[in-house]
């Protein structure tokens, strides 16, 4: 089966740094994939109860510009979800491991995702996503 569209989400924050530090490499992302005219939507990501501003950027053809930015941002992974919305956490060290698959990617309720270690909301969407 041949899957089609790609949708990638990733961060520049990082828990060790300040709230700062975190806006900066934010705005440095969102600049530069405006720059590049890479279509892409703000999300808000959470895991293990720590909240993040991430990127959500559509097409297999900015697989390499993404994992490039969240490489300069030392990001461990990006999570890469398929058309049929089987779901990666894709690592940039791959030495260890390229991709393991966490589920599917599904829409839930602000109350079930509020309960979990991992969710994504999409603002534009009005929407809470996690994978199961």
């Amino acid at each position: 089966m041949k899957r089609k569209d790609v949708i990638y989400i990733f961060s520049g924050e990082l828990q060790s740094n300040d709230s700062y530090q975190n806006a900066i490499a934010t705005a440095w992302i969102e600049s530069y994939l405006q720059v590049r005219g890479v279509p892409h939507s703000v999300v808000i990501g959470s895991y293990k109860g720590a909240t993040e501003r991430s990127f959500l950027v559509v097409g297999q053809q900015f697989e390499e510009l993404v994992l490039e930015v969240a490489s300069m941002f030392k990001q461990e992974s990006i999570l890469k979800s398929y058309s049929d919305r089987e779901t990666f956490l894709k690592f940039l060290d791959t030495s260890k491991q390229d991709e393991v698959s966490i589920g599917k990617l599904m829409a839930v309720d602000e109350s079930e995702a509020k309960g979990l270690d991992a969710w994504t909301f999409c603002p534009k969407l009005n929407q809470y996503f996690t994978t199961k």
